[in-house]
């Protein structure tokens, strides 16, 4: 299961690539401060909104998937590239 704190590891990673920090991130979303900060601190009481507000603002996009497919593309080191390619087309199809 993604948690909280990975979202923001990730959200971070993004935001640092982008050059952009939290009064930027809070400006672009529309959201206060003090939720950008709560969101990259890796709390867990934000909305669905607020994520979805800060990954359109860093260029992500969420969806979700099925843990099985998450596993495959992961964590198996001799996929199969047809598999991967059947993993592709699914995500197309979303």
């Amino acid at each position: 299961m993604t948690t909280a704190k990975s979202i923001a590891l990730n959200f971070a990673k993004k935001k640092e690539t982008l050059d952009m920090n939290d009064i930027a991130l809070a400006k672009a979303t529309g959201l206060s401060l003090k939720t950008i900060e709560k969101v990259m601190h890796g709390e867990k009481s934000y909305r669905v909104s607020s994520l979805l507000a800060i990954a359109d603002a860093l260029d992500l996009e969420v969806f979700l998937l099925e843990k099985m497919v998450v596993k495959e593309v992961l964590f198996d080191p001799m996929l199969h590239p047809r598999a991967v390619q059947g993993v592709i087309d699914k995500l197309k199809d979303l």
